[in-house]
């Protein structure tokens, strides 16, 4: 009977139910939030020693940061599984959005002078100039987004980040 139900019952029926907001099945507590911590895992293999700028180096070269002798990427933003040379879990490191950002932030500002001469200082139309912007602007976000990408991961790794595994 529903009006028979004790707090008791009611706290334990609470902690099976899962996180409205999860993918995943967490237990929650009663009257508060999810009662399992996030523990995030930590980089497996071989763990960083040594400085922060040569990683950070081979990173924007595309190269493993901790041996610098293999690619980082299989494909274009797919990094390797694992390092062939020194074994390092490559696919557990995730830079999400970080590398986009940066690389339009960098991009922007390379950009910004060249665009400030070309609608000041010249005759081009102005629909010619900005396309011609458009088009470098792009250009040069993607021609960034992989070196960006291996220097997140790099800096991620170094650093001893939790990792999505």
């Amino acid at each position: 009977m529903k009006g028979d139900e004790t707090p008791a019952s009611q706290a334990k029926f609470a902690l099976l139910m899962p996180h409205p907001y999860s993918r995943f099945r967490r237990l929650r507590s009663v009257g508060s939030r999810c009662k399992t911590p996030y523990l995030p895992t930590m980089i497996k293999g071989p763990q960083p020693t040594g400085a922060l700028k040569p990683k950070i180096k081979r990173g924007l070269m595309m190269k493993c940061p901790n041996c610098g002798d293999a690619k980082l990427f299989r494909a274009f933003l797919k990094p390797v599984e694992y390092c062939p040379n020194c074994g390092v879990n490559w696919g557990e490191v995730r830079a999400d959005d970080g590398p986009a950002w940066a690389s339009m932030l960098l991009a922007g500002h390379l950009t910004a002078p060249v665009f400030h001469w070309v609608v000041f200082k010249t005759d081009i139309p102005t629909w010619a100039s900005i396309t011609v912007i458009c088009l470098l602007l792009t250009a040069l976000c993607i021609a960034l987004l992989q070196p960006m990408k291996g220097l997140f991961m790099a800096i991620i790794w170094a650093k001893g980040a939790p990792t999505s595994g």
